[in-house]
């Protein structure tokens, strides 16, 4: 399969395209909108990624805008692989990879399948001459055919990719809403994305975009990639659902004496998944299954972890954990014995979206975690890497803060008191012990700065910032090392100024997340006035 970004390409460290030739003509050649993607591919990343993104030059037409180009690309991603005529057993197909290798050079078969150029090939054989005049496709046994077809796709489920995370990110949505890809992916799942489940499937690799994976497994995880990229604070995410399981959205919602979210009402039933599943479930099906080293668990959990992104749904969580996602979280994380730093961020990561602000996720928490050795042992793969877990954390502090001020509320005032997790969280010297490394480790990540932040802002609303700052001190003197912490974290408050708070929408993006309130912009003067008085 041809690489996605050729050595030409800049980004790859090879020389920039020259820009003279007209685009248009370039990508039409290349047969982009035909069937062709390796060159096109290379041609439409690398027009993709330069400044102006989706627009071109004179006369100014967008991608978007080329007659049927999306819907082609919406077109390649979900039709289905030409059936073999007849009905295919065990033993045809042998005979058939037997007929091919027998009659074919693998070698150029192979290139032609690559390519897709050459449909006929002569041979010294009059049998052979006859066999080559039959089109490659149509002759190759299934299995071929279906890698030929995953091929073509990995690369289209790419393009995608790249153009919704582009500046017209919106536009791409409606139209590939419009043209059904959803759907259209979802009747692949079970015959083509996530086939029979084998061993084969569960072969650990990186999840860099140089790891040399086969063809399933690329396809794989560009299609995780696809839905992570497709879901992420965007409402077209319910998309993922079929109408049974939107109804459900809705029973929950009136349940719990809550509005729907705006975006499920608007959602055009028109456009969702058939079937009786939608994308999401049967994603959380195939999720449960993989081996606990297994990287797909890392593009599942993102690709989960999108749909619950952004502005907080209570019935969004409720529908994940009826399905137990919550245990599957835990049990991977506690029993599992995944060693894994990159799948464990991710689930750690996902835990805390799926438990944030909901009172009965802390209860299946306490329920699951239901001895002193399963707590410990969730608290060790916490703090054995806190840049890794720090989002969970900051999920933590917050929700019981929220839960605090909700004593009217019997239910949650009997999980405040009986929840392991709030309980730790609620005792100050274990938030100082957290403090005391995040501020030791907020040099690896911006992340683990904004969760000490969270940590400072709600201790000041409580009126117990100069003991927080006092207890960073005395930390600082045992350690023999006075002034160390505290000049390190005043130096990156002023990088967290500069980063959020001179833009708007970061700013705001922080509040949306995590509802902490930015016009409490004056604590960070404060903060910085008491951390020069200690230092003094």
């Amino acid at each position: 399969m041809a690489t996605l970004l050729g050595p030409e390409s800049p980004w790859m460290g090879g020389k920039k395209r020259t820009r003279n030739r007209n685009i248009l003509t370039r990508i039409r050649q290349s047969q982009v909108v035909g069937r062709g993607f390796s060159r096109g591919t290379q041609l439409l990343v690398e027009l993709l990624m330069r400044p102006t993104l989706t627009t071109l030059q004179k006369p100014k037409i967008t991608l978007l805008n080329i007659p049927g180009f999306i819907e082609r690309l919406c077109k390649l991603a979900t039709r289905k692989v030409s059936e073999a005529t007849g009905t295919s057993n065990f033993l045809q197909e042998l005979e058939e990879w037997y007929t091919w290798l027998d009659n074919t050079l693998v070698l150029d078969a192979l290139m032609q399948i690559a390519t897709d150029e050459a449909e006929h090939s002569s041979t010294e054989s009059s049998d052979e001459s006859t066999l080559a005049t039959i089109p490659l496709r149509h002759r190759l046994p299934q299995s071929m055919k279906i890698v030929h077809e995953i091929m073509y796709k990995v690369e289209v489920l790419y393009v995608l990719c790249v153009l919704l995370m582009g500046r017209q990110r919106n536009q791409v949505h409606k139209m590939l809403a419009e043209f059904r890809l959803i759907p259209g992916l979802n009747n692949l799942f079970d015959k083509l994305i996530w086939r029979k489940y084998t061993t084969s499937n569960h072969v650990v690799h990186g999840q860099n975009e140089n790891c040399d994976c086969s063809p399933e497994i690329s396809f794989k995880i560009q299609f995780l990639r696809l839905l992570q990229s497709f879901s992420d604070h965007h409402e077209n995410k319910y998309l993922l659902l079929n109408a049974q399981e939107l109804n459900e959205l809705s029973a929950i919602s009136l349940k719990a004496n809550i509005p729907e979210v705006e975006a499920l009402v608007n959602t055009d039933r028109s456009l969702v998944c058939d079937g009786k599943k939608g994308l999401l479930t049967r994603l959380l099906t195939v999720m449960k299954r993989e081996p606990p080293d297994s990287s797909f668990r890392f593009w599942q959990a993102r690709a989960v972890e999108s749909f619950l992104r952004g502005a907080t749904s209570y019935a969004d969580q409720m529908f994940l954990l009826k399905r137990g996602l919550l245990e599957h979280i835990l049990f991977c994380i506690i029993d599992s014995g995944c060693k894994s730093r990159d799948v464990l961020q991710s689930y750690f990561d996902l835990l805390g979206e799926l438990m944030k602000f909901n009172i009965d996720a802390f209860k299946r928490f306490n329920k699951y975690v239901n001895t002193e050795e399963k707590f410990q042992v969730f608290l060790t793969q916490i703090n054995s890497s806190l840049v890794d877990s720090n989002m969970l954390v900051r999920c933590i502090v917050l929700s019981l803060d929220r839960f605090e001020s909700q004593t009217e509320d019997v239910k949650v005032v009997e999980v405040l008191s009986e929840c392991c997790l709030l309980s730790y969280m609620a005792r100050v010297e274990n938030r100082l012990s957290f403090l005391f490394r995040l501020v030791n480790i907020i040099n690896e990540n911006v992340s683990c700065l904004n969760t000490s932040l969270v940590i400072l802002m709600l201790a000041r609303r409580r009126g117990k910032l100069p003991f927080y700052l006092n207890a960073l001190r005395e930390k600082e003197y045992a350690e023999k090392y006075p002034g160390c912490l505290l000049n390190n974290f005043h130096n990156l408050l002023r990088f967290w100024q500069h980063h959020y708070l001179n833009k708007d929408k970061d700013s705001t993006c922080l509040e949306n997340l995590w509802t902490v309130i930015i016009y409490e912009r004056a604590f960070l003067f404060i903060l910085q006035a008491k951390m020069g008085k200690n230092k003094a």
